[in-house]
């Protein structure tokens, strides 16, 4: 049980940084446009965000451990 709290802190913390991070990329796009080096690397820090949510998924459905609903927009 102290792992599952554990992994969901994890989760909802990770969920924070890629709603964080998806409005920090919008907004770069705005203001220096979609192929500025800013909005590219802002873009591929949300890239590795994702991964790691996907990745904590994964595992907790290959462990049978349940996970609480996120929701990533």
């Amino acid at each position: 049980m102290i792992g599952f709290s554990y992994s969901c802190d994890i989760n909802d913390e990770l969920q924070v940084q890629i709603q964080e991070k998806r409005q920090k990329m919008i907004h770069s796009a705005k203001e220096h446009g979609l192929q500025s080096d800013q909005t590219i690397n802002i873009s591929q820090e949300l890239d590795i965000l994702i991964n790691k949510f996907l990745h904590l998924r994964s595992v907790r459905d290959t462990e049978g451990i349940p996970m609480v609903e996120g929701t990533l927009k």
